[in-house]
């Protein structure tokens, strides 16, 4: 698919195979893309590139929600005692 292409210049098929209106997009993909298509003469000027980036700066959001196991939590979890040194290292203050 060409990049510089409109979204309101693509047929409702081709917004579904390139998956912008599928069951298996992100909400916030599918709805951004139906926001387009419903205001043409504000978002007419969006195009293929600009969403496919908006779908790799935001993967998580981009993930299908009905993914099987939940993804990795961020964090890392923190030893017990290197909390409760640093607890007596530095006295609380009144």
């Amino acid at each position: 698919m060409d990049p510089n292409k409109k979204i309101v210049d693509l047929t409702p098929e081709e917004l579904t195979s390139l998956g912008y209106l599928s069951n298996d997009v992100a909400p916030g993909v599918k709805r951004r893309v139906e926001r387009v298509l419903a205001d043409p003469v504000r978002l007419g000027s969006v195009t293929v590139f600009m969403v496919e980036c908006m779908i790799r700066r935001n993967p998580a959001q981009a993930a299908s929600q009905d993914a099987a196991e939940p993804p990795a939590s961020p964090t890392s979890p923190t030893s017990p005692t290197r909390v409760e040194q640093k607890l007596r290292a530095s006295p609380p203050q009144v």
